[in-house]
């Protein structure tokens, strides 16, 4: 009976914090031990290169205009746009209002549409003929890189590329040790573009469509596209 006595003495708020302590740190009945796992890393890479034959290309509007006549203005540009090509779908992208001491409205819009490479060898000039009094169309870049579809693309097809390569390497991994049953635990994805051309400025942009002009009209552009995967194999420790 010495240990109640002892486990009583120090009064009643330090009994019930020791049972408190106890139950506690006792570990439940129903508490489930998780089992260990042996675990292979794998950093696995794979790179293809995303191919685009089309363009972003980006057009400036300057716009001179009587007070109140802008919107007919607008709807007549986008006239003029599918003019300069049918090829894409044209959508204004920017609109900025600026001062006229004269009386008019003058406003600087921007478009821009994804169009095939075939038909930018002509675009210049086209840009150029659309233009006239109180109207003036120029070329402002054209963004070679891929779509976001594209790349997109690209990356399913990477990741499904080293799925197969993982399971390829599970089974060599349980030849190797046979009855242990690895299986894939868990894929972390990561990766990274390597850029291709850069977006032209005017001056540049109408250089390139001049030579493009001798070249021919289905040019593919392209990039790098690295993913990378690391895959953990596991399997019960015996």
């Amino acid at each position: 009976m010495r240990p109640l006595s002892v486990l009583l003495s120090g009064g009643i708020p330090h009994a019930l914090a020791l049972v408190a302590l106890i139950l506690f740190t006792a570990p439940s009945a129903d508490a489930q031990v998780q089992p260990r796992h042996d675990e292979i890393v794998l950093q696995l890479s794979a790179e293809e290169w995303v191919e685009t034959k089309t363009a972003r290309v980006v057009i400036a509007v300057d716009l001179a205009i009587s007070a109140g006549q802008f919107g007919q203005a607008r709807a007549e540009v986008e006239g003029d746009l599918r003019a300069i090509s049918p090829k894409g779908v044209w959508r204004l992208t920017q609109f900025n209002k600026l001062r006229d001491e004269a009386g008019y409205e003058r406003w600087r819009l921007l478009a821009e549409s994804r169009l095939p490479g075939k038909v930018l060898s002509s675009l210049g000039a086209t840009v150029k003929n659309v233009s006239r009094s109180g109207r003036a169309f120029r070329l402002q870049a054209i963004d070679y890189t891929p779509t976001l579809a594209e790349r997109e693309a690209a990356r399913a097809a990477l990741r499904a590329r080293l799925y197969a390569e993982a399971g390829r390497e599970v089974a060599a991994i349980n030849m190797a040790f046979p009855g242990r049953d690895f299986r894939i635990g868990h894929v972390d994805f990561t990766g990274q573009v390597m850029m291709g051309r850069p977006m032209m400025d005017n001056a540049r942009a109408t250089r390139v469509m001049s030579a493009q002009s001798k070249a021919a009209p289905t040019t593919a552009v392209a990039e790098k596209l690295t993913v990378d995967a690391r895959v953990i194999v596991a399997a019960k420790a015996p």
